[in-house]
C-alpha cells in the first residue's frame, strides 16, 4: 500500500507541474484501482493552489485523468489506468512513466507479454516502476530485484517495517496479549534486529512488541506453526532483502527499476 500510494502521488505531482507528462498505470485489480482513484481525488482537492493544474477530463469509466493548460485549449498531461490482463494502455501519446502495481501478483501467462509491450511504449529515458509485495522467488519481480543487486540498470528500494513509526505497541495498548505487556526481555535475534532500529524516539520494546503481536496473529492462521508464522511476518513486514522472498503469502517489499 505504501509503495502504490507513493508512486502514484509522485506521478500525479509530475502531471500537475510538467506539461506533456504522460503516465500509464497498470493495476492488478479493480478494487485497487478504485482505491487509487479515490486517493488521487483527495490529493487533488488538498493540493496548494499554485501547484494544482486544471482538470480537463476525469473519466473513471474510461480510466483516464487529464490536465489542461491554463488557457484551456490543449490537454498536456494524461494518466491512464489499465488491467494487468490488458494490453490497452489508453491514448494520448508515449508515456514518460509506467507504473506496474503489485507486480508479483500478475498472472504469469500475461506478465512477459505485458512487460514487453509496456517497455516498447515507454519514452526513451522514461521511467519504468515495478512495485509490490513479495510472492516467493518464481516470478519476474524477484528476478528483476536480484538482477539489480547484481549490477543491472535500475534502483531497488526496500521499506522495512521498523522504519514506520506507527509500527509499535506500548505495553498497555488495547489488545496486547498478556505475555507482551509490561517490560520485555529480548531474545538474541531480537537484540540483533533492534540494533538496526532508527533512533527516532520510539522505544525498542514497543517495536519488538508490535513484531511479537503480528507473529502471534499469523500463528492463528498457521494453526500454531511459529516457524511458518515468522516467515509470513517477514514477508508481510520485511526485515531484510532475503527472508521477505522466502514465504508464499503476502508481503511488503518495494522495488523499482
Amino acid at each position: 500500500a505504501y509503495s502504490t500510494t507513493f508512486w502514484h502521488m509522485a506521478a500525479f505531482s509530475f502531471m500537475c507541474c510538467w506539461p506533456g507528462f504522460i503516465v500509464n498505470s497498470v493495476i492488478d485489480s479493480d478494487k485497487n484501482l478504485r482505491t487509487i482513484l479515490t486517493m488521487i481525488d483527495v490529493a487533488y482537492d488538498n493540493m496548494p493552489e499554485w501547484m494544482r493544474a486544471r482538470k480537463g477530463h476525469w473519466d473513471t469509466e474510461l480510466r483516464e485523468l487529464e490536465f489542461e493548460n491554463p488557457d484551456g485549449q490543449r490537454i498536456t498531461s494524461l494518466m491512464t489506468f489499465s488491467s494487468a490482463r490488458s494490453k490497452n494502455f489508453g491514448r494520448g501519446g508515449t508515456p514518460k512513466m509506467v507504473i506496474q502495481s503489485e507486480k508479483p501478483y500478475y498472472e504469469q501467462a500475461f506478465d512477459e507479454d505485458l512487460d514487453a509491450a509496456l517497455r516498447q511504449a515507454l519514452q526513451k529515458n522514461g521511467w519504468m516502476v515495478w512495485e509490490g509485495t513479495p510472492k516467493g522467488t518464481g516470478n519476474s519481480f524477484y528476478q528483476q530485484f536480484q538482477a539489480i543487486q547484481e549490477g543491472a540498470a535500475g534502483i531497488s528500494i526496500v521499506r522495512y517495517w521498523f522504519q514506520k513509526r506507527g509500527n509499535a505497541l506500548a505495553g498497555g495498548d488495547f489488545g496486547v496479549h498478556r505475555d507482551n505487556r509490561g517490560a520485555l526481555g529480548l531474545s538474541e535475534d531480537e537484540k540483533l534486529l533492534a540494533d538496526r532500529f532508527p533512533q527516532d524516539g520510539v522505544p525498542v520494546e514497543d517495536r519488538i512488541r508490535f513484531r511479537r503481536e503480528k507473529i502471534r496473529e499469523f500463528a492463528i492462521s498457521t494453526l500454531g506453526d511459529m516457524d511458518r508464522a515468522l516467515a509470513m511476518f517477514r514477508q508481510e513486514y520485511p526485515e531484510d532483502q532475503v527472508t521477505c522472498f522466502l514465504a508464499l503469502s503476502t508481503g511488503g517489499l518495494v522495488a523499482s527499476g
